[in-house]
């Protein structure tokens, strides 16, 4: 049988007991794994294999039509659900959801490629006369040694010389009907079925020019159907060969047979024409420029906001029906009303799409347009960027519908200037997902809470778990027409982007976001730990994390954030003999040391420096209250006084421990807290704000002691976890840790009081 076509269906029964749904085709049996595979089989024609992937309570079930693919099979055109075929690629499918369950929102996207290697992979094997994968083992050494020498997949299955030979001028358009009558579709499945070939996947781009100029494509095809003619690009990358070698040792593996190829990885990398490339990190002029472009986007929300209320009025009158509801939104959304993209003025025509007539005359009437849902895209995708790049997280745990951030998830202090994340991260398995919960400054969360305001006058049905970035649109039936692409290039998936691209304004992908984020955290810290960027990634190892930061295109880009941003840049000898050069850090001192001065007048710093500045003003201006006097003449005398200390010996650096004022000039420098006493050298490097406690020449800024209060809350919080999570996880505080955690809460809470008793 097993070298024969399949004349008839097969059973298909649930088994209660095991959980499974078993399939057999005569002598053949397969239990599937209900779980994530059910096969639904109608007759020869209609038969549909479901594969379900996603978070459990949030997965989606998605149709591979098995009935569509046909294969060259015994010199003809055959379906593949009529061969013996379609039972060792259940046998796989089933194999690797159960060995690799599709758990993430994302992990459907390794599956669908998997499914589609596995298809080409067959029908090589039917194409050299292989009537199942029992009989193709005389094949295996034929299409590893043409993958070997860089042959396509389009070259291997001989695709130009099987069009040629099937196709008879078979019309393969669709005509549209009603308001898409003058619209057209191209049938592309229709095309595979005639060839008898699983390639060209994903839209009639995959097809090459040397076949289109063949079929009279017409130029008004539907999109995302019309051809461009960029056919898909070949990277014969170690994945390209390691992806054919794993579906064909998969399915010779599930027929009992020795695997063809030993090691895959080996192979793939020996025989690769492309070296490894690492994601390069965008420069810092790039992200400067692209940073004041996404933060001008956002000021569209308020013009934004207020027209999809204006929608929403309409679309939940219940005195309006469909044809005034459509009257009125094309009232206010007819070009009267703009946004700005990078300095273009887009005027907004439409509320979710426009038909041809309406385009035409739009178009004739304004050189740019958008609209409505296509403006709330291009805030959404400027808001996503932001978060990116300020976070350093992956894609799909900022705008994943499952894995992403949702209302829930975030929560912006105002007042402490910081914002608390619980999101999903990426472990060492691309679908393995924990949540965690983080603490970064406050940029992203003010960016959240207006994305978040802005989905309340927008979607549909936004709900407390409903993902900030996906979410569906209000109108009939909710819609879609908001749904981010963040790695889309068109004017209608992605208008920011395509905004963008148009001026010449590179968008940098995630991973260069990710890539950037860590550079900077390295620039932004006096001294960087790079297990924490490392917990921040999610990374299980340091290595992993440190190669951010160490290549040389990271290291490039490290050095010219220290030459746009010198914030931290500390002096060589050479430039210290440098007169002008000395003169700038001289001026950037006395201007820091003035500040220190200043804010200690004012009682807006705490600590011992404020307590001596105010002693010393006191001796100098007896009888003058500082608060009263008008800010010219405050200026002079914190001037005056700043003048004092330094003839004092009192000074501060731009770089280091910026708010110490110790120098060896002082006469009792040595009791400053960072002194060392045996050799009398002053060593900022330990210095913090626990250590410089109740030192004379510490300044102590007010956000100084809200981080501290921060990190004392950190710490309770970690001690006084109940959770389930966090009592059986590896983090989980042994015995002697929640002492310790005890004994630096108890130093904070001491630290934070004196700090905050000042005169």
């Amino acid at each position: 049988m097993r070298n024969l076509t399949l004349s008839t269906a097969p059973t298909i029964k649930f088994d209660e007991k095991s959980g499974c749904q078993r399939v057999s085709f005569f002598d053949e049996s397969i239990a599937l794994n209900s779980k994530y595979l059910r096969l639904v089989w109608h007759n020869e024609d209609d038969v549909t294999l479901y594969i379900t992937s996603g978070i459990e309570g949030n997965s989606k079930e998605r149709e591979f039509k098995l009935s569509d693919i046909h294969l060259p099979y015994n010199g003809q055109v055959k379906p593949l659900c009529l061969t013996p075929f379609v039972i060792t690629l259940l046998k796989v499918l089933n194999e690797r959801v159960s060995t690799t369950p599709p758990t993430s929102s994302t992990s459907h996207k390794t599956i669908t490629d998997f499914y589609h290697t596995c298809l080409k992979v067959i029908e090589y094997l039917a194409l050299n006369g292989a009537t199942s994968i029992k009989t193709s083992v005389k094949q295996t050494d034929a299409i590893i040694n043409e993958l070997s020498d860089g042959r396509t997949w389009y070259a291997l299955l001989n695709t130009k010389q099987r069009f040629d030979e099937q196709y008879k001028g078979q019309s393969l358009l669709i005509n549209g009907t009603g308001k898409t009558k003058n619209r057209c579709s191209f049938d592309l499945t229709e095309l595979k079925k005639i060839i008898g070939t699983a390639q060209f996947n994903k839209s009639i781009n995959d097809i090459p020019e040397e076949i289109i100029s063949h079929l009279n494509v017409p130029s008004n095809l539907r999109t995302p159907y019309a051809y461009n003619g960029n056919a898909t690009k070949v990277e014969y990358s170690v994945r390209y060969y390691f992806k054919a070698f794993q579906a064909l040792n998969a399915l010779f593996r599930n027929e009992a047979l020795s695997s063809p190829v030993t090691n895959p990885d080996k192979l793939a990398k020996e025989i690769s024409t492309l070296d490894p490339e690492r994601t390069p990190t965008p420069s810092v002029d790039q992200v400067t420029i692209l940073t004041k472009a996404l933060f001008d986007v956002l000021r569209n929300k308020k013009i934004i906001g207020d027209l999809f209320n204006k929608a929403r009025n309409l679309i939940e009158d219940p005195e309006f029906g469909s044809h005034l509801i459509a009257n009125g939104l094309a009232d206010f959304c007819s070009g009267q009303h703009t946004i700005a993209l990078s300095g273009t003025d887009y005027h907004i025509c439409g509320f979710k799409q426009l038909y041809k007539e309406d385009k035409d005359k739009f178009d004739a009437l304004y050189k740019y347009h958008i609209t409505l849902a296509g403006a709330l895209k291009a805030f959404k995708g400027a808001a996503a960027n932001l978060v990116l790049l300020f976070t350093g997280f992956r894609a799909e745990e900022v705008v994943g519908e499952y894995q992403g951030i949702h209302r829930n998830d975030y929560n912006y202090d105002e007042n402490k200037q910081m914002t608390e994340l619980s999101h999903y991260v990426s472990k060492d398995q691309v679908d393995d997902f924990i949540k965690r919960n983080i603490t970064i400054g406050p940029i992203v969360g003010q960016i959240l809470v207006k994305l978040d305001a802005l989905n309340e006058s927008c979607c549909n049905n936004y709900t407390e778990t409903t993902s900030l970035f996906q979410n569906s649109l209000i109108g009939t039936n909710g819609g879609q027409g908001s749904m981010l692409e963040l790695s889309a290039n068109t004017a209608t998936q992605n208008p920011m982007r395509y905004e963008f691209t148009r001026l010449n304004i590179d968008v940098p992908t995630p991973k260069q976001f990710r890539r950037y984020f860590a550079v900077m955290y390295f620039h932004q810290f006096d001294n960087p730990d790079i297990r924490a960027l490392q917990q921040h990634y999610g990374h299980d190892s340091e290595e992993k994390t440190e190669i951010y930061v160490t290549d040389p295109d990271a290291r490039q880009v490290g050095k010219s954030i220290q030459d746009v941003i010198p914030v931290k840049f500390i002096p060589t000898a050479s430039q210290t003999e440098d007169t002008e050069f000395y003169k700038i850090f001289e001026d950037a001192r006395s201007e820091k040391l003035l500040s220190l001065v200043q804010n200690a007048l004012d009682i807006k710093s705490y600590g011992s420096f404020q307590r001596v500045v105010r002693a010393i003003y006191g001796k100098i201006h007896r009888d003058t209250v500082y608060s009263e006097l008008n800010n010219d003449v405050k200026v002079k005398q914190a001037k005056d006084l700043a003048k004092h200390l330094e003839g004092k010996g009192y000074r501060v650096e731009v770089y280091d421990h910026g708010n110490c004022t110790n120098s060896e000039d002082i006469a009792d420098f040595s009791e400053g807290k960072c002194t060392n006493k045996s050799t009398n050298e002053i060593e900022r490097e330990h210095a913090s704000g626990v250590f410089c406690q109740g030192c004379a020449y510490h300044d102590v800024q007010p956000q100084n002691i809200k981080n501290l209060v921060i990190q004392k809350e950190v710490l309770e919080s970690k001690l006084s976890s109940d959770s389930i999570d966090d009592i059986f996880s590896g983090s989980a505080l042994t015995p002697l840790e929640i002492e310790q955690t005890k004994g630096s809460i108890n130093d904070l809470k001491k630290v934070i009081s004196q700090y905050q008793e000042f005169e």
